[in-house]
């Protein structure tokens, strides 16, 4: 992501012909790989569960707006990400995790966890950023950055009804 990240930054420079500031680095951050769903939405998690069946074995049912649209999913993995990525690649077209990183911020009981998602859709990836006090809901928050970053992309290609809700 550093190396994609920088390309972004010095094009970014380049083409105003000077140094950028840090806040116009962290809005390029946001903007380009979609913290938190900041600048695009099409999907949001209105509730999820996992349960665990086994050292190897993690279910997941989660319930998505779409466009305002009401869609509920399930998946099977190894884990919370392989599940959640499983019971969306079963609506939304297949997805496959390429890298995954994770990091604390803050000090004691402030701390969050911040995650770092590569998916692939077949065609393209996209990076996706989540943050949130829970490192689970931080890697769902990842996922689903990356997975608007593809359903953004869709959009702009047909018309927003067409995508699949």
């Amino acid at each position: 992501m550093q190396v994609d990240f920088s390309r972004v930054v010095q094009g970014t420079a380049d083409g105003l012909g000077r140094e950028l500031k840090s806040e116009e680095i962290i809005a390029l951050l946001q903007s380009n790989y979609n913290i938190d769903n900041c600048s695009s939405s099409v999907m949001t998690i209105k509730d999820y569960n996992f349960e665990k069946k086994s050292d190897s074995v993690t279910d997941v049912v989660a319930v998505l707006l779409v466009n305002g649209k009401e869609v509920s999913v399930s998946g099977t993995g190894n884990g919370p990400i392989s599940s959640f990525v499983d019971a969306v690649s079963k609506e939304f077209g297949h997805f496959e995790v390429q890298s995954y990183s994770e990091h604390s911020v803050g000090k004691g009981s402030s701390t969050k966890a911040a995650t770092y998602v590569q998916l692939c859709n077949g065609k393209s990836t996209a990076w996706g950023i989540g943050m949130h006090e829970s490192i689970t809901r931080a890697s769902v928050n990842s996922l689903v950055s990356a997975i608007n970053t593809f359903l953004k992309d869709e959009v702009t290609k047909t018309e927003p009804e067409k995508v699949k809700a």
